[in-house]
């Protein structure tokens, strides 16, 4: 990973089906050099077998990369996304998110929406093969999404797309998603 901390210029990168056994070390690695070439723009990590510990390093080492405008972190073992909310509340350059067969539940989701809710630049999530994603949940979420969010949810390729300019953020408090069609329950509150 020297190399990648050395190459300045690189504009983009796709690492995708080079599965290696040493995730974390990989991940580290990874987000190290991410830290210290600030050109990136591109980035592609489908398939390399990464998990959780990888992510949250790689995570960390976006969150110093000001340019990068599209990231696919696509059929990982990563059980949930739990740094990628948090890098998408920070991050003001990524564009393009692919978090396909990831192990996505609903929970991860809900932190994705409550991100967007004031992130200004991503145009588009793509969250297919999650099935712990309940599309039920989705129809029912999918006009508030569109109202508040300004994202057409697509239940065929599960997808967001931004379709509308940013909107003023919608407050905390009122910002939930239930799967029922009337009030949340206390402990659905954010």
């Amino acid at each position: 990973m020297d190399s990648l901390e050395k190459a300045a210029g690189l504009e983009s990168l796709d690492l995708s089906y080079n599965l290696m056994p040493l995730r974390p070390i990989i991940g580290e690695a990874i987000g190290e050099a991410l830290e210290k070439n600030p050109t990136l723009q591109t980035l592609k990590l489908r398939g390399m077998g990464l998990n959780d510990e990888s992510l949250d390093f790689i995570a960390r080492g976006l969150s110093h990369n000001k340019n990068l405008t599209y990231l696919d972190i696509s059929e990982n073992p990563i059980d949930g996304i739990y740094p990628l909310p948090s890098l998408l509340h920070e991050n003001a350059s990524l564009k393009y998110v692919e978090v396909e067969d990831c192990g996505m539940d609903r929970e991860d989701f809900l932190d994705i929406l409550l991100a967007l809710n004031e992130n200004q630049t991503l145009e588009y999530l793509a969250f297919d093969k999650n099935p712990k994603v309940p599309d039920e949940e989705l129809k029912l979420w999918g006009p508030k999404i569109e109202q508040d969010l300004g994202f057409k949810v697509d239940l065929e390729k599960h997808t967001l797309t931004r379709i509308s300019p940013f909107k003023k953020p919608v407050p905390r408090e009122y910002w939930v998603y239930s799967t029922k069609k009337d009030k949340p329950s206390t402990s659905e509150k954010m």
